[in-house]
C-alpha cells in the first residue's frame, strides 16, 4: 500500500481524518475473534503515527478516524496495512486507503458517531463483543498498556463520559454472567487471540483466577488450565487493569445476551 500524492494544502488544517482500509479482492479482514484481537493490538501498535480517536472493523473494511499531518496518517495507514497483511496471514494486497478531510469539530463528531453507529446497526451480530472495536478499549474493557486510544478520546471528546460508552456497548443492561464467557472474556480483557505459555497470557490467567470465585477444579476447566496453576495463581498478586477488565467484559457480554434472549439468537455460544 502506497501512501496517495498530491495530496491539497488545505488539508494541513483538518481537525482530522476518516480512513478507510478495504482488501483488493474486497473479501473480509477477519473472519473470527481471534483475528479481530489481533487487529486490536495492531492498532494499538500504531498509535505513535498518529492519534487514533475511533476504529472499528466491519466485515470487508477498516474504519479509522484519527488526528495528525496528513504524512503522519499516510504513515499510520500504509503501517497499519503492512502490519495487518503479515499478522493476519493475508493473500490479497490492500487497495489505496480512502481518506477524507475532517475540518471541522461537527465533521470530527459526525465521523466517530459514523463508527460507532456500526456498533448498533450491524456490529452486535457480526462482532458481539467489540473485539474489533476501539469501544472496550473506552470503556476499560480492553487492558491495553498504556490505553492510548482511551487517553487520546476522553481528551478530545471530555463531555462524553464512560456511561455512554457502556450504554452504547451493552445497551440492554443487566442479565447473567455465565461460566462460559470467562475464557473469551479474559482473551477479549488482554486482546490475546488463544492463550500460550508467555508472559502475557500467564498475567491474563492470573488475573481471570481473582475474577471468578468458583472452586479450583471449576475454574481450571472454564480456562482450560491444570488445578495446580489456578492454586498457584490465586497466591500470586495480579494486574488490577486486568482484573478490572475482564470484570467489565464479563458486565458487557451478559448485558449483551440478555439483549438478544428474545430473539433467539445467542451472540455467545457455549
Amino acid at each position: 500500500m502506497k501512501p496517495r500524492p498530491n495530496r491539497p494544502l488545505e488539508w494541513d488544517y483538518a481537525d482530522g481524518f476518516h480512513v478507510v482500509l478495504r482488501l483488493a479482492d474486497n473479501k473480509p479482514l477477519v473472519t473470527n475473534a481471534a483475528e479481530r484481537r489481533v487487529l486490536a493490538r495492531v492498532m494499538h501498535e500504531r498509535t505513535f503515527f498518529c492519534e487514533v480517536l475511533a476504529f472499528r472493523v466491519v466485515e470487508t473494511h477498516l474504519h479509522v478516524v484519527a488526528r495528525g499531518l496528513p504524512e503522519e496518517i499516510a504513515a499510520f495507514a500504509q503501517f497499519t496495512g503492512s502490519a495487518l497483511h503479515w499478522r493476519l496471514q493475508l493473500t490479497a494486497r490492500f487497495q489505496p486507503y480512502a481518506v477524507e478531510p475532517l475540518f471541522t469539530r461537527r465533521a470530527l463528531v459526525d465521523a466517530v458517531r459514523h463508527v460507532f453507529m456500526h456498533e448498533r446497526e450491524r456490529g452486535l451480530e457480526i462482532d458481539p463483543a467489540h473485539d474489533g472495536s476501539c469501544l472496550v478499549d473506552l470503556i476499560g474493557a480492553r487492558a491495553f498498556r498504556p490505553p492510548v486510544v482511551r487517553n487520546v478520546f476522553l481528551r478530545t471528546f471530555p463531555e462524553c463520559t464512560v456511561e455512554q460508552l457502556v450504554r452504547l456497548a451493552a445497551p440492554a443492561g443487566g442479565g447473567v454472567v455465565e461460566p462460559s464467557f470467562l475464557a473469551e472474556a479474559t482473551l477479549s480483557a488482554a486482546a490475546l487471540p488463544s492463550f500460550g505459555r508467555d508472559a502475557e497470557s500467564r498475567a491474563a490467567l492470573r488475573a481471570a483466577v481473582h475474577v471468578w470465585d468458583g472452586t479450583t477444579a471449576e475454574t481450571a476447566s472454564l480456562l482450560g488450565v491444570d488445578p495446580t496453576s489456578v492454586r498457584r495463581w490465586r497466591d500470586a498478586k495480579p494486574e488490577t487493569r486486568l482484573v478490572d477488565a475482564i470484570r467489565r467484559q464479563l458486565e458487557m457480554r451478559a448485558s449483551i445476551a440478555a439483549a438478544f434472549s428474545r430473539t433467539g439468537f445467542d451472540p455467545f455460544p457455549r
